[in-house]
C-alpha cells in the first residue's frame, strides 16, 4: 500500500482579512485555522507533513512549533506564484518520497476526517493518479468550478476569474483537497503554465492534464457542503465560527446538555460540559474550560480556561478566567474570579466580589462587594460586605490568611501580611494590621461621640 505524505498550503498572506495576523493563525472555536488540518493529519496517523509558509509568515512557524505538533517540516514559498508553485516548494522537502501526496489547505476548519478517509479509499479503489474533493454550494462565488463531460467525467476546473457566465452557474466546486500520485505530480507540475487572469500557476490544471492523457481520475463529494468552505475574509471567518459553534452545541445537546438557544452562545472546541448542565444565552465558554454535571450557567456568564465542578451555579453576568470552582459552589451574580481563584465545595462568592489568586475553603461565604486577593480562607468562614484584603504595597504582594470558622464583620480591611486564627471574630469597620489569635475579638474603631441637642442648636442658627 503506497505511503501518504502531506503538504499543507499555508503561505497566503491573507490580504483580504485586512489584518496583520497571518490568515492561518486567525482563531476558529479557540484554535488557529492551521490547527485543523494538523489535527486531521494526527487523526489519520500521517507523520510526514510539510507546511508551506510565506517568507513573511515566520509567526506561523513559531505558532505550529508552540502547539507541540510533531514531525512537521517547513517549506518557504517566495514569491507567491500560485498553488502549483506552492506544492512545488513543498515537494523539495520530499525529494525521495514515492507514494501518494495528500494536499490540504490551511484555511478549511470544517473538513472532516471521514471525507479524507473516503478520499483515500476512492483513490486506491480506482487506482487513480489524482483524486480530489468537491462540494456543492448554493452560492459558489469565488470558488473554482468543476467541469464535466456529457458522460459526467470530470475534465477540468476553471477558476472564478477565468470562468464564463455559463461556467459560473455550476454549483459543484473544488475544495482544494487532493490525493495525487507523487510521480505523476512531479511530471505534470513542470507542464503547468500561468496563462490566466492572475498570472499564477494553478494546481487545478492537473485535472485537465490528467483528462487529456486519459489517466485514471475520480472525485469525492462532501456529505456536508460546508466542509468545502475556506476562509479568505473576516466575514468568512465569522461564518465558519458560527458553523463550528453550532456543531459543538448540537453535539453537547446529544450528550444531555441543555441550551436555551443556539444564538449568542459560544462554546470553543476545547470546552467540555457534563450531562445535565443547563446553559442560558448569552454565554461564552472558551479555551480549555471543563464544566461538570448538573451545573446552571445563567445569562451573561463568561468562563475561560477554568474548571467547574458538579452541581455548581454560576449566576448572571459573572466572569471567570483561570479559576477552579468545586462542586456545589455558588458564584455571582456579577462576580469576578481572576487567575488563581480556587473556590472550594459549597462555598459562595456573591455579587460584585472579585477574587484573585486566592483559595476559599469549603462552605465559606464572601457574599457582597468585596475584594479577596492573595488570600487563604479556611472552612466555614463568613466574610462580611465591603471586606478588602490590602495585598499590595506598591512593590510586592502579601498574603492574608483567615483560618477555619473566622467571622469578618462588614467594611473590614486586612493589611497583609496578616493571619487571623481559628474562630476569631473581626468587628465591623476594622482595619486589621496585626495577627489575631484564635477565638479572639479584634476591632479598631474610634470612640463614638454623642452631643445632645446638637441638631436643634444647628437648626436655630439656620
Amino acid at each position: 500500500m503506497p505511503q501518504i505524505a502531506v503538504i499543507i498550503l499555508a503561505a497566503g498572506e491573507g490580504t483580504r482579512m485586512k489584518s496583520d495576523i497571518p490568515k492561518v493563525l486567525h482563531p476558529v472555536a479557540g484554535y488557529p485555522l492551521i490547527a485543523y488540518p494538523l489535527n486531521l493529519c494526527r487523526q489519520l496517523h500521517l507523520k510526514s507533513v510539510i507546511l508551506v509558509i510565506g517568507k513573511k509568515n515566520e509567526a506561523v512557524r513559531k505558532a505550529v512549533i508552540g502547539m507541540g505538533a510533531k514531525g512537521i517540516r517547513f517549506a518557504i514559498q517566495h514569491p507567491p506564484l500560485g498553488t502549483a508553485h506552492a506544492v512545488q516548494m513543498g515537494l523539495k522537502a520530499l525529494a525521495k518520497f514515492d507514494g501518494d501526496l495528500l494536499i490540504l489547505c490551511g484555511d478549511m476548519p470544517l473538513l472532516k476526517r471521514s471525507t479524507l478517509e473516503n478520499l483515500i479509499w476512492a483513490h486506491r479503489e480506482k487506482r487513480a493518479v489524482l483524486t480530489f474533493v468537491t462540494s456543492v454550494l448554493q452560492n459558489p462565488f469565488g470558488y473554482g468550478r468543476i467541469l464535466r463531460t456529457s458522460r459526467g467525467e470530470v475534465c477540468g476546473i476553471v477558476e472564478e476569474k477565468d470562468a464564463d457566465d455559463n461556467q459560473r452557474k455550476i454549483s459543484e466546486i473544488n475544495t482544494g483537497v487532493y490525493l495525487v500520485n507523487s510521480a505523476f505530480l512531479r511530471e505534470k507540475l513542470a507542464q503547468i503554465e500561468n496563462k490566466n487572469v492572475k498570472k499564477e500557476y494553478y494546481l487545478t490544471d492537473l485535472v485537465s492534464l490528467a483528462f487529456h492523457e486519459q489517466k485514471p481520475m475520480t472525485t469525492v463529494l462532501t456529505d456536508d457542503p460546508s466542509e468545502g468552505l475556506g476562509v479568505n475574509t473576516q466575514k468568512d471567518l465569522t461564518g465558519v465560527n458560527e458553523l463550528v459553534n453550532k456543531e459543538r452545541i448540537g453535539a453537547l445537546m446529544g450528550r444531555g446538555v441543555r441550551f436555551s438557544s443556539f444564538e449568542n452562545v459560544i462554546v470553543d472546541a476545547g470546552v467540555s460540559v457534563g450531562t445535565g448542565t443547563s446553559i442560558d444565552a448569552p454565554v461564552s465558554l472558551t479555551g480549555k474550560t471543563a464544566i461538570g454535571k448538573n451545573c446552571r450557567i445563567e445569562p451573561g456568564v463568561i468562563i475561560r480556561d477554568s474548571v467547574i465542578g458538579n452541581d455548581v451555579t454560576i449566576k448572571a453576568s459573572s466572569y471567570i478566567e483561570g479559576g477552579i470552582v468545586e462542586s456545589n459552589a455558588k458564584i455571582g451574580p456579577f462576580a469576578h474570579l481572576r487567575s488563581g481563584a480556587h473556590i472550594g465545595p459549597k462555598a459562595k462568592v456573591g455579587n460584585f466580589v472579585e477574587v484573585k489568586k486566592s483559595r476559599i475553603g469549603e462552605g465559606s461565604k464572601v457574599n457582597h462587594l468585596s475584594y479577596i486577593g492573595d488570600a487563604r480562607i479556611g472552612k466555614a468562614v463568613n466574610v462580611g460586605a465591603g471586606t478588602i484584603t490590602c495585598n499590595y504595597d506598591g512593590f510586592n504582594k502579601f498574603q492574608t490568611v483567615l483560618e477555619d470558622g473566622v467571622f469578618v464583620g462588614s467594611d473590614t480591611q486586612f493589611v497583609a501580611p496578616v493571619c487571623i486564627g481559628k474562630g476569631a471574630v473581626i468587628g465591623a469597620g476594622s482595619t486589621i494590621t496585626k495577627n489575631v489569635k484564635p477565638k479572639s475579638l479584634a476591632l479598631t474603631r474610634a470612640p463614638q461621640v454623642e452631643i445632645k441637642n446638637w441638631a436643634s442648636r444647628r437648626n436655630k442658627k439656620k
